[in-house]
């Protein structure tokens, strides 16, 4: 999630890289928080134990803010 893109920067896009998952940008369009979200599979077995899901949550741009549980 903190990755900022590979293709060089282009400044007619105000810096905005369509194959980053972490935005910065020259206008301030920028990502301010992200999330990570964990949805469990189906059971194979009528001996499997359902998952729950899992949620973190980095309140800031999550290549400085490290990622925290959330409680569902």
């Amino acid at each position: 999630m903190a990755d900022t893109g590979i293709l060089p920067r282009d400044p007619d896009h105000h810096d905005i890289r369509s194959d980053a998952m972490l935005v910065r940008s020259n206008i301030g369009f920028e990502t301010v928080c992200s999330s990570l979200i964990g949805l469990p599979g189906i059971p194979t077995s009528e001996n499997e134990l359902p998952r729950r899901p899992v949620w973190l949550f980095a309140n800031g741009q999550p290549d400085k803010t490290p990622f925290q549980p959330v409680e569902i």
